[in-house]
């Protein structure tokens, strides 16, 4: 794929409110693959039991996908509705209206 595809694609994904983007070959990495299996085995993946199943087509893309040869990771925040210390009122938290 050339550059400018990628430099398009995440400028979209920015604009859609993506906070980074990154692209990899399709590989298996052996070393991210060992190590995504001690993870497993030591249960640290608690009850999240979907990311146990599928293991070889979750660590090799191909295995699903044999055409790819790269693949984009995308990063979308999600808002916590958790409060942090005090409470404090929403207008407290805006410009003060007395000097806009």
């Amino acid at each position: 794929m050339h550059n400018n595809f990628f430099e398009e694609f995440s400028f979209l994904c920015k604009q859609e409110g993506f906070k980074e983007i990154g692209f990899s070959d399709a590989y298996v990495q052996t070393d991210a693959l060992e190590k995504y299996k001690n993870w497993l085995n030591k249960g640290m993946n608690a009850e999240m039991e979907w990311m146990e199943r599928n293991l070889e087509s979750r660590l090799d893309i191909r295995k699903m996908f044999p055409w790819a040869k790269s693949y984009a990771i995308v990063l979308l925040p999600y808002f916590h509705n958790k409060t942090i210390g005090n409470k404090y009122s929403r207008y407290a938290l805006l410009k003060d209206y007395h000097f806009v």
